[in-house]
């Protein structure tokens, strides 16, 4: 498994780690915040902007959140899943 990892290009590596990143915050959120309080911030940042953005298709962004989701030690939900894809999707614009 580090052996794919060290194998990606530096844009899929980044990506991966942004997936597992959001995954992470969101899965937190969803454990310690109301749901309707999660959205408020997670619709804040999503506004934000990416400050390090590749260009990147839909379909990888997808790919990322996917596979790090199979991977992540808090585990995901299709919920984790969506809002993780539908961040990374907003910032950059896609």
């Amino acid at each position: 498994m580090i052996r794919k990892f060290l194998n990606l290009t530096s844009r899929d590596k980044y990506l991966l780690l942004s997936a597992a990143f959001w995954l992470a915050a969101i899965r937190l959120g969803l454990l310690l915040l109301p749901f309707s309080a999660l959205r408020a911030i997670l619709g804040f940042v999503a506004r934000g902007g990416a400050w390090f953005c590749f260009q990147l298709s839909e379909g990888r962004v997808a790919w990322a959140v996917m596979a790090a989701g199979r991977r992540h030690p808090f585990g995901s939900t299709c919920l984790t899943r969506a809002l993780a894809a539908q961040v990374m999707l907003a910032r950059r614009a896609l």
